[in-house]
């Protein structure tokens, strides 16, 4: 996993660690990180609730793996997201979405 982030010096919310994650918890983290998607260090923070984990891990699968949610719509949320916290990704985003007005039209004329 990726670095933790801090504040002040201080992690904010810990990862539970592989070794305390029961078996199918453990196959999910390792695709995860295979994947890419969602992060593994967001799905290690969730295992510590672990209906929080698997509500999750089967929503995303459900909604953005499987397609079960339309493609514009995924891109919408990506871009809504990653303004929303000011997110690195926004800089790219913004350039393949053409700063996200086209792709904002063509859900209006859906």
């Amino acid at each position: 996993m990726g670095p933790v982030r801090t504040c002040h010096g201080k992690q904010r919310i810990s990862y539970v660690p592989l070794d305390k994650m029961d078996a199918e918890m453990r196959k999910e983290m390792e695709r995860c990180q295979r994947e890419g998607t969602p992060r593994p260090e967001s799905s290690a923070v969730r295992a510590h609730v672990p209906e929080c984990f698997w509500a999750f891990a089967n929503s995303w699968r459900d909604i953005f793996k499987n397609g079960v949610c339309d493609h514009t719509i995924k891109e919408l949320c990506r871009l809504y997201v990653s303004r929303s916290v000011q997110c690195e990704v926004q800089a790219v985003l913004d350039v393949v979405l053409h700063d996200g007005r086209r792709l904002e039209a063509a859900l209006i004329e859906r």
